[in-house]
C-alpha cells in the first residue's frame, strides 16, 4: 500500500474516531471480512492486483451511522487496537437513486470509515458511463439447491456418484 495512501486512511479512522492522528496509532491491518453466511468480502488491494478477474468481491451493502442504507467499495480493513475498533474504509457510492426497481448512483470521490459490524452483505455492481448500478441478491435464490443455482459440483463429489451408480 503506498504510504500516502495508508496516511489518508488512517487519518479518515481517526477523524471517525473523533482522536487526534499520531503516528503511535496502532493498527492490524486486514485483507477480507467474512459473512456469517460465508460469503467473504475483500477490499482492493486483496485482489490481486495483477490479474483481471471476472468478478470483484469487493462491494457491499451496509448500515450506516444514521440507520441509513450504504453502498461502497471496501478499500482497507483495520483494527484500532487502542480502541478495540474494527472498521472498514471505503469508496461511498453517492447520489444513490431507485427507478425501475434499481438502485444506482455514482462513485464519491470521498474516503469513508464504517465499523465492520454495519455490513451485512456482498453486491454486485455494473456500470454504464459514470452511472454504477447496485446488483442485489435475490432472495428466492435461497430456496435454490447448488445445481439450480449454477454451481459446479466439485470432481469429488461428481467421482463419489459415477461409484455409487456402478
Amino acid at each position: 500500500m503506498p504510504h500516502q495512501e495508508l496516511y489518508t486512511y488512517l487519518e479518515n479512522i481517526s477523524l471517525w474516531l473523533k482522536i487526534e492522528f499520531t503516528s503511535d496509532l496502532e493498527v492490524v491491518r486486514y485483507g477480507k471480512f467474512c459473512f456469517s453466511e460465508g460469503n467473504v468480502l475483500r477490499t482492493r488491494l486483496s485482489e490481486n492486483p495483477g490479474k483481471s478477474s471476472a468478478r470483484s468481491y469487493r462491494y457491499f451493502e451496509a448500515v450506516g451511522n444514521q440507520g441509513n442504507l450504504v453502498f461502497g467499495e471496501g478499500l482497507a480493513f483495520f483494527e484500532i487496537v487502542e480502541h478495540s475498533q474494527k472498521l472498514v474504509v471505503y469508496q461511498p457510492l453517492a447520489q444513490v437513486t431507485k427507478s425501475l426497481s434499481v438502485l444506482h448512483g455514482k462513485w464519491s470521490g470521498d474516503i469513508a470509515v464504517l465499523p465492520v459490524s454495519s455490513l451485512h452483505s456482498l453486491v454486485g455492481i455494473f456500470c454504464v458511463g459514470k452511472t454504477v448500478y447496485i446488483l442485489r441478491k435475490h432472495p428466492g435464490l435461497e430456496f435454490l439447491d447448488e445445481a439450480d443455482k449454477g454451481k459446479e459440483v466439485d470432481q469429488t463429489d461428481t467421482n463419489e456418484l459415477n461409484d455409487e451408480n456402478e
